[in-house]
């Protein structure tokens, strides 16, 4: 039975002030996939930010990585139109794209920006490994060598992370329709799993070991905590909102929003102790209160599933629930 599943998907964080700033730039990103399929669409992010956004067009490819052929380019469409209107705080689907995609196949997806452009919420990623992206000057449908963009000027705050990284705006999550039985591993926690040091290095194993098979999503942020949203942070940019919600409170929408994970890591809680030190907070909180939060994303990770199989069961077999076409009457 056909569903869709993340080829790529990674938390976009808000960061409640402008923290990347486009005019006349083109974005291109690369991700790594290991998904077999017939369609594609595209999450187009635009959440927490206060203002629409204009992207001129966009178009992806799809390259083999044992042959290095490369297929495309593919218009990506929202609403039959290359320009594409993300609303302030939404995040639409594009067009599903008819394209036969291999597991062997990357995505590179180009965006560009012409008009003055702020985004307030970015994925980031340290690793590199299952998907890095970059940013230059001027149109690339026009020009097939541009310069690169001043990162100091295009986002002085990501730039001077001591560690380096790479951002994407606009693009939270690539979706594949596949008919395979495809297990999805979702991977909630702070900045470890937020980073890609384990998560990606994880990821590149399962591709290899189970090509078209497995997926996996990453639903970290760095500094996040179990039971309490980001802490009143004053000194840092946007007062600490990049932080995010309480791990308990965000892990459906960040991670089950759109798909629902077959197998789920959870890597959190040591930032629940440390911060009610360094920010001052009281009561700092205990082990016990850690462990409990912890048992409720279990909870609603097990309760999520248990209600996706049951649907599914109920549309493979034709039975309806009370709400007639709905197998499960919602």
């Amino acid at each position: 039975m056909k569903k869709w599943a993340p080829a790529f998907s990674y938390v976009a964080v808000d960061y409640n002030h402008e923290v990347v700033t486009f005019e006349n730039i083109s974005q291109t990103a690369v991700f790594r996939n290991n998904l077999s399929g017939d369609q594609v669409r595209f999450k187009l992010n635009n959440y927490y930010n206060p203002k629409e956004v204009r992207v001129a067009h966009a178009d992806f490819w799809l390259r083999n990585r044992v042959t290095g052929k490369k297929r495309g380019p593919f218009a990506v469409l929202l609403n039959g139109s290359e320009e594409l209107l993300l609303p302030a705080k939404e995040a639409p689907f594009s067009d599903p794209a008819d394209v036969d995609v291999n597991a062997e196949d990357d995505f590179i997806v180009k965006m560009y920006f012409r008009e003055k452009t702020s985004f307030w919420s970015v994925s980031t990623s340290y690793a590199r490994r299952t998907w890095y992206a970059s940013q230059k000057k001027e149109d690339y449908r026009e020009n097939d060598w541009t310069f690169p963009a001043n990162q100091k000027e295009l986002a002085p705050m990501l730039a001077g992370d001591p560690y380096g990284m790479d951002y994407t705006v606009c693009l939270s999550e690539i979706l594949v329709s596949t008919d395979e039985d495809v297990q999805v591993l979702g991977l909630m926690g702070d900045s470890v799993t937020a980073m890609g040091t384990y998560a990606d290095s994880l990821s590149e194993r399962l591709y290899r070991a189970y090509p078209g098979k497995i997926t996996v999503a990453n639903g970290g942020i760095a500094g996040n905590r179990v039971n309490r949203d980001f802490p009143a942070a004053t000194l840092f940019p946007g007062e600490g909102h990049q932080f995010g919600r309480a791990g308990k409170d965000r892990m459906l929408s960040d991670l089950y929003q759109d798909f629902t994970p077959d197998i789920l890591f959870i890597l959190e809680g040591v930032n629940d102790s440390s911060h009610s030190i360094v920010f001052r907070e009281q009561p700092i909180e205990t082990p016990e209160k850690v462990f409990a939060g912890l048992q409720e994303m279990i909870r609603q990770g097990k309760e999520r599933l248990c209600f996706d199989r049951l649907a599914v069961w109920r549309r493979r077999y034709g039975l309806a629930g009370p709400g007639g076409g709905d197998p499960m009457g919602l």
